[in-house]
């Protein structure tokens, strides 16, 4: 969903845990059937390929992903309204595409934004 946003800039491409372990696996059925494992993928994160990511991901103590992290850079865009409309637009994608995860999507940048929408909002 990440790489598919207009929003989204592809240079440097989108950089993760889960786009380099299904890489990878070079198998979605089994990437889908496995990815909330620390098993399956707690070997991965502890492999050489892995480890830059170790940090990107925290278990819960049912050994399910509690965090996750995965590195982006966003298109600039022409001004604050249009960084807020595509923060709302990456936001929304992600959540549509992952229901059930309960994702919460932020940045650094995002909070920024949240605040000039907020700071809008209340002035106009």
């Amino acid at each position: 969903a990440m790489g598919a946003h207009k929003e989204i800039s592809l240079t440097p491409p989108p950089d993760s845990w889960y786009i380099t372990w299904a890489a990878e696996v070079g198998n979605a059925t089994d990437v889908a059937a496995a990815w909330t494992s620390a098993g399956a993928l707690g070997d991965f994160l502890g492999s050489p390929t892995g480890t830059l990511y170790a940090s990107d991901v925290s278990f819960g103590a049912d050994a399910a992903i509690s965090h996750t992290r995965m590195s982006v850079f966003m298109e600039p865009q022409e001004d604050g309204m249009a960084q807020v409309a595509a923060m709302q637009a990456v936001r929304d994608d992600l959540t549509e595409a992952a229901p059930s995860l309960g994702v919460l999507i932020y940045s650094k940048a995002f909070v920024f934004w949240e605040g000039l929408a907020v700071i809008k909002g209340e002035t106009v």
